[in-house]
């Protein structure tokens, strides 16, 4: 099936394999009017089996909806600038069909060069070269996002490798169906009667991350009056001559 080269609004599904079963599952993607909806539905029913992301990018917003609970969470999708994350890209040249789409592979790197980022990880992200989902540059760093869209190719798939003690280890990610179709905004929309959260690392609702919330309390409790005068010296007694 082919789509024109147009932003692609619609659903795909993915199917999870971990090398933890329990972790393994399916996912659903929801693409429409700058906003994507995750739907991530677990193999197991001894974990917490469902798990659901909101990003909106017109907000710069990203929720956690927890159904159990009838809560969600929220923080900024900005990283911090030292995690330039979208440098780590490095297209590797290779390419592959999967679902009737032509898709570039690409890998990510420790530029850092200090082997902290990512140690004995190895990341390989597929996204489609004709399906597009593009977010404005200032959510290229954000590390929540990348399985969706790398800010301008849909994500089709991705590998997570590491080996430990000599033990190979790996998360995949692979895409099963591709559907276009019109999605009514109310399907992005946060479920009527939940909760905002609050959590340690961050300040729901506001869009900041937790250092910035702090700033700005420290700014608001300023004082344009001066401090007290600390009292003068007491004067010592002369003795008698």
């Amino acid at each position: 099936m082919a789509f024109s080269q147009t932003l692609f609004e619609g659903k795909i599904s993915y199917k999870l394999a971990a090398e933890n079963e329990h972790e393994s599952g399916t996912i659903e993607v929801l693409y429409g009017n700058q906003k994507i909806k995750g739907s991530f539905k677990k193999n197991s029913l001894e974990f917490n089996d469902h798990h659901v992301i909101l990003i909106d990018f017109l907000k710069g917003i990203i929720y956690d909806i927890n159904d159990s609970t009838k809560s969600y969470t929220a923080k900024s999708l900005k990283n911090k600038p030292d995690m330039d994350f979208i440098s780590r890209y490095n297209k590797s040249g290779i390419k592959k069909n999967i679902l009737g789409q032509t898709c570039s592979s690409f890998s990510l790197v420790d530029t850092t060069n200090k082997g902290e980022f990512f140690g004995d990880m190895e990341f390989i992200f597929w996204y489609a070269d004709s399906l597009y989902f593009i977010v404005s540059e200032e959510y290229l760093n954000s590390d929540d996002m990348i399985i969706f869209t790398n800010g301008k190719n849909i994500g089709m798939g991705m590998t997570m490798k590491t080996e430990d003690l000599g033990k190979n280890t790996f998360f995949n990610l692979e895409p099963v169906k591709i559907e276009a179709m019109p999605l009514a905004d109310s399907l992005f929309e946060l479920p009527a009667g939940y909760v905002l959260k609050k959590t340690g690392e961050q300040q729901p609702g506001t869009g900041l991350q937790k250092e910035e919330s702090f700033e700005i309390k420290l700014s608001e409790i300023k004082s344009d009056s001066p401090p007290p005068l600390p009292p003068p010296p007491k004067k010592k007694k002369k003795g008698k001559s």
